[in-house]
């Protein structure tokens, strides 16, 4: 696949969780396949980035093979958040700001950019194809908040080992904005699924949450989120 270029290897990541159905076959190499899929975190290619958060996603559905992956816990939630930090792309397409503040906005720009809309576009039409609409809008911002999302509701307080030492690193005042946004995202996307674990850290947590919010410096997009 590398040797063949990003498609290749697009290709080739989602031929892996595609197989998946065959755990039996898939689990004797499994560690190899999945330190492997890591490695391609880093991939210059969105494409290719945003197939590695769908592996790790559908690992999610096979007990025996999340198993084996929890060794990489740590580094899949750092990836994952790094992957939900907003790209300049993306920003560049937003309107909106500090300054427009006084602007009435449409009704079309205020609609939640919700992350489980994929899920919801793929279960109303098995046959989705990536020439549609919905799947579009799809991006590695999404695909990794759901991902971190599944990973909490499957994993549990047994996540927050992982995770929350990065959150809170990352909502800290000397950190990018960019960061601090995805954190607070991040936090949001745990949330359920560590309902019971989360609940001793609150007071840390809203405290940091209404330190952001009430900073007239702090960035309008992490006291939106």
């Amino acid at each position: 696949a590398n040797a063949h270029g990003p498609m290749a290897t697009k290709l080739a990541l989602r031929c892996l969780y595609l197989m998946f159905p065959f755990s039996e076959v898939m689990e004797p190499g499994f560690d190899g396949i999945a330190d492997f899929v890591l490695s391609k975190g880093n991939d210059p290619e969105e494409e290719v980035r945003l197939e590695t958060v769908e592996f790790w996603r559908a690992v999610l559905n096979f007990p025996t093979l999340a198993a084996k992956s929890h060794r990489l816990m740590n580094h899949i939630v750092v990836y994952l958040l790094d992957s939900m930090v907003y790209q300049d792309m993306e920003l560049s397409m937003m309107q909106g700001g500090d300054n427009d503040w006084n602007v009435p906005d449409k009704p079309d720009e205020v609609r939640p950019r919700s992350y489980r809309a994929r899920v919801n576009a793929v279960n109303a039409d098995v046959d989705d194809n990536d020439d549609s609409e919905e799947v579009g809008d799809w991006n590695l911002r999404q695909a990794s908040a759901l991902t971190l999302d599944e990973t909490a509701m499957s994993q549990g307080d047994a996540i927050l080992a992982a995770a929350l030492p990065v959150i809170g690193d990352r909502m800290q005042p000397n950190k990018p904005w960019k960061q601090q946004e995805a954190a607070i995202l991040a936090l949001g996307a745990i949330a359920s699924g560590c309902i019971i674990g989360i609940t001793q850290y609150l007071p840390q947590v809203v405290a940091r949450l209404l330190d952001l919010g009430n900073d007239d410096s702090c960035h309008y997009l992490v006291r939106c989120i």
